[in-house]
């Protein structure tokens, strides 16, 4: 999607252009959109940021005739800047759309043009009524981390899946939560950074193909990890990881990690 131009840009998997095209519908709609996914049917189902009092999250997007479905709104509102609810709040798997909403404990999958709950994550307490959500007048991130901090549910901010896990990122920190889809084990894991780098932390997943998370890192970032590590780690994985950062400058490119959980 190229919000400046105000058209939609088609490439095949090699990267190679395809055709370009413009919708007259989309044209006002363009610079709100943070994340799209691509419906078996052909369809865009666009994940918005929230302005103001337009609270539009979740819109379904016909190309062939360039009509727009509103789909899900928040009862939140920011105070004038454009805030997005999450990295990745949307996700398409084995032919089926799923989605999150800020503030909820649920994963939803898109049905026909409705959403339904099809996992409820338990265990979870302090979750925001609809009323307390309401008097939200100036979201941010740092609005959802405040009350995280302050003990209240702030959701989930991104949702993976991989061939036997859900993946599950909350507040784009380094908490996540894990499902196992053949067993149906779930566990929440936090990752703290206070200590010393003695496992491998997952963080910034950006993608999931297969069986594998996939990871990016900022290079400053990667450098930094490292610097909390021993010189010579015996955990494999660290290693890699510290072999890395030592070829790594600030200029390089970002890094990409790809991770295979065995078991949770």
């Amino acid at each position: 999607i190229d919000a400046s131009l105000g058209k939609l840009l088609y490439y095949d998997y090699d990267g190679n252009f395809i055709r370009k095209q413009e919708l007259e519908s989309l044209n006002s709609r363009l610079n709100v959109m943070c994340d799209i996914r691509l419906l078996p049917d052909g369809r865009l189902f666009a994940h918005n940021r929230i302005f103001n009092d337009n609270h539009l999250l979740y819109a379904i997007i016909d190309l062939d005739n360039g009509t727009i479905t509103d789909f899900k709104s928040v009862p939140f509102s920011t105070a004038n800047t454009a805030e997005n609810c999450g990295e990745h709040m949307c996700n398409v798997f084995d032919g089926r759309l799923y989605y999150l909403l800020p503030f909820d404990p649920n994963i939803y999958v898109l049905d026909g043009d409705k959403g339904t709950v099809c996992r409820e994550i338990p265990g979870v307490e302090n979750v925001p009524t609809e009323k307390e959500l309401e008097n939200i007048t100036d979201y941010s991130f740092f609005t959802g981390y405040n009350m995280y901090n302050e003990g209240s549910f702030a959701g989930f901010s991104g949702v993976y899946e991989t061939d036997s896990l859900i993946f599950l990122n909350i507040m784009e920190m380094w908490n996540y939560y894990i499902i196992d889809k053949n067993s149906g084990k779930q566990k929440r894991y936090q990752y703290s950074v206070e200590d010393d780098v003695k496992t491998l932390p997952i963080k910034n997943i950006k993608a999931a193909y297969k069986d594998w998370l996939i990871g990016v890192r900022d290079p400053m970032d990667l450098i930094q990890m490292c610097e909390d590590m021993p010189e010579n780690p015996s955990d494999p994985y660290l290693k890699k990881l510290r072999d890395t950062a030592d070829k790594t400058t600030i200029d390089s490119n970002p890094i990409l990690l790809f991770y295979k959980i065995k078991s949770i």
